[in-house]
Order: structure tokens, then sequence, then C-alpha cells
């Protein structure tokens, strides 16, 4: 499905006020808005986690309802940033750390070779 900028801003503003004024506070939805997020209780609803992971995916999503493609990288370039600075902010860097950062450029569409890849392509 395509939704239109407005709509898409709509969306992910909704889900943020559902995460933050009921999720994150505890407070307890009306009834109306718990049956929609339960589909009339045969669901559980999103925690916390859930409604950032599926916010993530609407800014990132290249196949329909998020924003066009340049707009797309961009939010999943924020994002893989974002990761990498909480992964690198006051600890000590290692091996495990650089294979972290690679994870996370890969999960966030960045290509990154392996090593081994460019050892391969030098003829070693």
């Amino acid at each position: 499905m395509k939704l239109h900028h407005d709509e898409t801003a709509t969306i992910l503003a909704a889900l943020r006020w559902y995460q933050r004024a009921l999720v994150a506070r505890g407070e307890v939805p009306p009834t109306e808005v718990a049956a929609i997020a339960t589909n009339e209780g045969d669901l559980e609803p999103l925690d916390s986690a859930g409604v950032d992971d599926l916010c993530e995916r609407i800014n990132c999503d290249t196949d329909g309802i998020g924003a066009d493609e340049s707009a797309q990288r961009i939010a999943c370039s924020v994002n893989a940033v974002t990761q990498i600075v909480a992964l690198l902010d006051g600890k000590e860097w290692d091996s495990e750390t650089i294979c972290a950062v690679a994870n996370i450029l890969r999960e966030e569409g960045f290509p990154v070779r392996d090593l081994d890849d460019e050892e391969e392509a030098d003829g070693g």
C-alpha cells in the first residue's frame, strides 16, 4: 500500500502518541483504542519496543507505506548512526565492536564487505 507523506506522518504520530501516553506511562487505553490494538482481544498489544520497531519499519520501508526513497534512506542512515553512537558511547572498543557496527550497517541496508571478500579480490 502506498501512502502520502501526510498519511505516513499521521500514522507515525499516532503510534508515538500511543507509545508515550499509554505504553510508556502504563496508562490503560480507552476501550475503543484497546479493542483496535488487540483486534477485539485476539492479540497482545504492542509494547514500547514493538512500537519502536514498527515506526522504524514504516520510516525505512522501501516497498510501500513509508516516505519516498531518499527520505527513507535518510531515515535509515539516521537510525544507523544513532545505534552506532549508542554502541560506542563511553565504552572501550574492540574487534567485536567493529563487528557490531558492521551488523548495524548491514541491517539498515548498507553494503559492508567482509575482510575475507577484500582479500579474495586482492588475490590473497
